[in-house]
């Protein structure tokens, strides 16, 4: 999700249409859209506003579709209709969170040569998936070591962290919390990075591939670039993980235990 609309003003909000309602009513996803990169409070204060009125909206359809199943079957073409509303109300509600969080993300800090990629991981039902490793290939679904790996806190987020060519050394998070994960370095041993387009892919916790983009990732040296991966549903795997990724992916917790511990 990329600010869109250059010709908008940073910071602002739509004006409200004749009837009274606001843009942001009618189109409460491309408004939400229209503001990423834009934090200030009246922005933030905006998208707050639209997730409370979704969820409103969705409780509301949630209880009429309820009422339509009791009355008339889960077969019924009222029942159908109003199960079909709750399913695409309760996805504008995901995507209108994924926004919140992503325009309250602090900026993190950038090293001069290098560049920095980090987001949020989610499932088809848009809750965050954690410990899941995020990792570059080039287009021929080879793992590109030397741009590193990253994993998923509680929260979904990663954050992958390139430095300048001279600068091989593991970097921390910006605050040093434990909730977002440090990010993995190139290795001093890693091959060369590809000179073809890189794509961001994510592996689970059992080292399976469930992601891989359908578009380059596009690096600007200095800069940040932030994006919400959303996993298919089902999280079933796409293919076989490259050999790096099966050692450094993180093993599930076994119940009582640490991380791929007894």
């Amino acid at each position: 999700m990329n600010a869109t609309s250059s010709s908008r003003a940073a910071g602002a909000l739509p004006r409200s249409t004749a009837g009274g309602r606001s843009a942001a009513s009618d189109d409460p996803l491309g408004f939400a859209s229209s503001v990423v990169g834009v934090v200030d409070a009246a922005a933030l204060d905006r998208i707050d506003s639209l997730v409370r009125v979704q969820q409103a909206r969705l409780a509301h359809q949630q209880r009429s579709a309820t009422d339509a199943v009791a009355r008339l079957g889960a077969q019924s073409a009222p029942a159908s209709a109003s199960q079909a509303l709750v399913a695409a109300t309760a996805t504008a509600v995901g995507r209108l969170q994924m926004v919140q969080q992503q325009i309250a993300t602090p900026a993190p800090s950038v090293p001069a040569n290098g560049w920095v990629l980090h987001g949020r991981v989610y499932d088809a039902s848009f809750s965050p998936r954690i410990r899941q490793t995020v990792y570059l290939v080039d287009d021929q679904n080879r793992y590109v070591g030397a741009h590193g790996y990253a994993y998923t806190d509680q929260s979904g987020y990663f954050l992958l962290r390139q430095t300048g060519p001279d600068d091989g050394q593991d970097v921390a998070d910006d605050a040093g919390s434990p909730r977002v994960t440090a990010s993995r370095s190139r290795r001093k041993d890693a091959a060369p990075a590809s000179s073809d387009d890189l794509f961001v892919a994510v592996a689970d916790m059992n080292a399976q591939p469930v992601h891989l983009a359908s578009s380059p990732f596009m690096p600007s040296p200095g800069k940040a670039s932030y994006r919400s991966i959303v996993l298919a549903p089902g999280g079933k795997p796409i293919g076989d993980p490259p050999d790096e990724v099966r050692a450094v992916a993180i093993p599930p917790i076994k119940p009582g235990g640490s991380p791929g511990g007894g």
